[in-house]
């Protein structure tokens, strides 16, 4: 819907793409792997302790959508009342939106 509204106005959009976004989401929750094949660490471990997020991780996309959603949030842009991934803020007398589409 906010594309078709930018369109009906003439607004000018722009796209981005945040590559590997989910290597980014930082895990506030303790979430342990296995050590994956062919990894030789010092010392005796079982497990790893995850403090990103990886692929693959059922949480990935939350904890993406949380570490975008504190970012954005702490440059002064609003999570609109209507859609938690759509962004507001006021520049210039402009009105900037960002649709975080995952």
């Amino acid at each position: 819907m906010v594309i078709a509204i930018a369109k009906y106005f003439g607004w000018p959009l722009d796209q981005l793409d945040v590559v590997t976004a989910f290597l980014y989401g930082i895990m506030k929750e303790q979430v342990f792997c296995a050590v994956p094949e062919g990894v030789d660490l010092d010392g005796d471990f079982d497990c790893l302790e995850l403090v990103k997020a990886i692929y693959g991780l059922k949480q990935a996309s939350r904890v993406w959508n949380e570490t975008f959603d504190e970012f954005v949030c702490s440059i002064g842009f609003q999570v609109s009342a209507f859609d938690p991934c759509l962004y507001i803020k006021v520049v210039d007398g402009h009105c900037v939106l960002v649709l975080l589409v995952l």
